[in-house]
């Protein structure tokens, strides 16, 4: 990449690069957005150039010329959608960047929760796990107020009927999980839903997926400070905890119910 060898100077005519945004479902214009976005100490001068130019704004702008109704026309497969794929394309490049120690704190903003906020309606599978990977980058003390707008997203995701489990519903759970670290405020919004109820249910649904089990602890875990809301999931787990220890059912799910215990009990102590 020439942008990772080129001097100051040549780098402050580079300009030109922005009008390759909205080309970005291009294989060879996103990788060489990767790149410069990457993680390469040789980019880092370009990044900071990057940054004084409004980078995050350019990007922030292709999203306005996404139509939210937009449906294919069936003439290809959705994985080769042009839409979907530069949709996609430019979520990755938001994730790439907000998790960049030198672009971060210019994604990471509440321009960038206006963006997130919007969503193809009929959107497949594999662009609401982008969207929600995306978040999830985004979530920080900064954003944490108005990421507050997405919460009954996530618990509509949560709460809703599915048969299948898919990345971005775990996703959706990591998402209020760290959301409850830092703004308290998730918590009153948790204590008004059946969340919590449906959240063990799903637990239930799907005995063997570890990533799950893994998100739904964390979950518990950080519920567990908020006095309130412990109260409310002790209820509500402890009998499940212990059906579940009694009938002896799928080792893999008591494994789950008695790491929940253990954080019961360690709750209990402090």
């Amino acid at each position: 990449n020439c942008l990772s060898s080129c001097n100051e100077l040549a780098i402050e005519s580079c300009g030109f690069i922005y009008k390759f945004l909205p080309h970005c479902g291009n294989p060879s214009v996103f990788n060489f957005f990767i790149t410069v976005c990457g993680d390469d100490d040789r980019v880092n001068y370009t990044q900071k150039w990057l940054n004084d130019m409004g980078f995050s704004e350019f990007v922030f702008r292709e999203f306005n010329n996404i139509n939210p109704d937009y449906k294919p026309d069936g003439s290809t497969s959705i994985w080769k959608d042009p839409v979907f794929v530069r949709v996609l394309c430019l979520y990755q490049l938001l994730s790439q960047c907000c998790t960049n120690p030198v672009l971060q704190n210019n994604f990471r903003t509440p321009e960038l929760v206006s963006v997130l906020q919007k969503d193809i309606i009929e959107a497949p599978d594999y662009l609401k796990s982008a969207r929600w990977k995306v978040i999830n980058s985004a979530t920080c003390k900064e954003t944490a107020v108005p990421l507050l707008k997405l919460i009954p997203n996530a618990l509509q995701l949560l709460t809703e009927h599915f048969t299948s489990l898919k990345s971005y519903r775990v996703s959706a759970l990591d998402f209020i999980t760290n959301m409850m670290q830092l703004a308290p405020l998730t918590f009153d919004l948790l204590l008004q839903s059946s969340m919590p109820q449906m959240l063990i249910n799903l637990v239930f649904t799907f005995p063997n997926s570890t990533i799950l089990h893994n998100s739904f602890l964390r979950f518990v875990q950080n519920g567990l400070q908020n006095e309130q809301f412990a109260t409310k999931i002790t209820s509500v787990y402890t009998p499940v905890i212990i059906d579940c220890a009694t009938e002896g059912s799928n080792r893999i799910l008591l494994a789950c119910c008695m790491e929940m215990l253990q954080l019961f009990n360690q709750a209990a102590k402090t």
